[in-house]
């Protein structure tokens, strides 16, 4: 911004050449996600023969997922150095910045990543495949106690004559808790041998503990567990099913390793930041250091060591994948103390992650709940979001609150039509209008460009529409 002052205009030719001479992009942009101004290096990475071409909507350069998402996320107010990547439209994957200036101008820096992501990904296969061995062996050595439980209690009940409905009943009992309990072995070196995919949501700690503990089953029945979160129920930001494999891991290894009749303590508090913090005291033998510091410093599969157990593994793999902390600490004579601390709600976490996986927000409006129910179900295979309403009227109401990448929307609702829904949309949210995938009936196809389905459609045809959507729409910021 050129000035009459002298001394002003030496420092707007200063940074106008660090500017132009960065070897990363600079994008500048308006309130409305327009880029107004980019340096030389975004000019030939970008394909943006000059400046005369701008303004242009930033997701003009990113693919759709990354520049709805990346949109949203500076419309919020984000400011600073995100936590992953978004993704160019020739797949260039770049880590960004941002920097909210003065007369609502934000400053956006790429920075590309596309070289390193890939050799990182070689180097995570190179690990996994390393630590294919470790884990067999780990599994091997963790279920020849149940294996042998149940094979010994095989032959015993094959060389009875008789046997008591009470005793055999209990027998197959035990049984099928050891039958889970190896079925959990397994289900943990999957856990631990394939790339984790986190879907976060808010998780009350007494609801998944009483997950855990039905999970478990019999095997929490040799110990006393003390739980006591105090007056306020304590809630995480998380993925549901893995946090249940996370605690279950842990309450089992603990209970397993603690002496019969003796108490396990939980204790939990929640953190300032909205984060959790987790405290669970044994009474079992304590860990060596050379396990502790295994543990602690396990980043994931490819990291596994022989003296840290399937379970523990999964408990610590878990907590990095959230961004969390563990420490454990040794009690001499007493046990072992675990202590977990997990992050809260970050809306750049949900952005990350939404553009790792590219995941839709989905809205359907149907008043047929079976059938919302079948589209929900056709969608969430692919891990996509889906929020489900019964009119149009709660379509708007919904909307003004959230925004979403692609609307499935039948033409024929009670009160409120559909096109008359699509007429409100282009009225009140124009960008989500532009997003719309009209459902019917009926023959008459709608004199609108948005894609149209005519009922029964299948699967295919439903994602080729949102597919279509995807790459016609101009996304809107989301979050209002």
């Amino acid at each position: 911004m050129a000035t009459d002052n002298p001394l002003n205009q030496v420092d707007e030719r200063y940074y106008r050449t660090l500017y132009d001479l960065s070897p990363d992009i600079i994008l500048t942009l308006n309130g409305e996600m327009m880029v107004v101004d980019v340096n030389r290096r975004g000019q030939s990475s970008l394909d943006i023969n000059s400046v005369n071409m701008l303004p242009q909507p930033l997701a003009t350069f990113l693919d759709q997922p990354s520049g709805a998402a990346l949109a949203g996320l500076l419309a919020a107010g984000f400011e600073g150095v995100g936590e992953s990547h978004v993704n160019l439209r020739d797949g260039r994957r770049m880590h960004f910045s941002a920097a909210h200036l003065d007369q609502g101008r934000i400053l956006l820096v790429l920075h590309d990543v596309t070289q390193s992501y890939l050799l990182a990904q070689k180097l995570e296969s190179a690990r996994r495949l390393a630590s294919v061995g470790r884990m067999a062996g780990a599994l091997a050595h963790e279920i020849t106690n149940p294996l042998s439980v149940i094979h010994g209690r095989v032959e015993v009940l094959q060389a009875m004559r008789q046997v008591k409905p009470a005793d055999l009943q209990r027998q197959l009992a035990i049984m099928s808790d050891h039958c889970k309990r190896i079925a959990g072995m397994i289900r943990n070196l999957q856990a631990l041998s394939v790339p984790v995919s986190i879907s976060r949501s808010w998780i009350m700690l007494d609801e998944l503990l009483n997950d855990s503990l039905n999970q478990i089953g019999r095997r929490m029945g040799r110990v006393k567990l003390d739980a006591d979160f105090g007056p306020i129920r304590p809630r995480m930001y998380a993925d549901p099913a893995m946090m249940l494999r996370m605690l279950s891991s842990l309450l089992s290894f603990a209970a397993d390793q603690s002496p019969s009749g003796s108490t396990l303590t939980l204790r939990a508090s929640q953190l300032q930041d909205d984060g959790i913090e987790i405290r669970l005291q044994d009474q079992a033998v304590p860990l060596s250091k050379q396990v502790i510091s295994e543990l602690e410093e396990l980043t994931g599969p490819g990291t596994l060591q022989p003296t840290v157990g399937l379970g523990l593994a999964v408990v610590a793999s878990v907590i990095r994948e959230h961004g969390g902390q563990l420490k454990v600490a040794p009690r001499h004579g007493s046990g072992n103390l675990y202590e977990i601390q997990l992050p809260g709600h970050n809306v750049a976490t949900d952005f990350v992650e939404r553009v790792d996986r590219q995941i839709l927000e989905v809205l359907v409006v149907d008043d047929d709940a079976l059938l919302c129910e079948t589209v929900s179900w056709m969608l969430s295979m692919d891990g996509h979001r889906i929020t489900d309403v019964r009119s149009g009227e709660e379509a708007l109401i919904r909307l003004q609150t959230q925004s979403f990448d692609v609307a499935i929307v039948d033409m024929r609702l009670p009160h409120m039509t559909g096109l008359a829904l699509l007429d409100a949309m282009e009225s009140q949210f124009p960008g989500q209008s532009e997003r719309v995938v009209l459902t019917s009936g009926l023959l008459d196809r709608p004199e609108r460009s948005n894609p149209y389905l005519q009922k029964p459609f299948t699967r295919k045809d439903l994602l080729d529409a949102i597919e279509q959507v995807c790459q016609e729409g101009q996304p809107t910021p989301q979050g209002h």
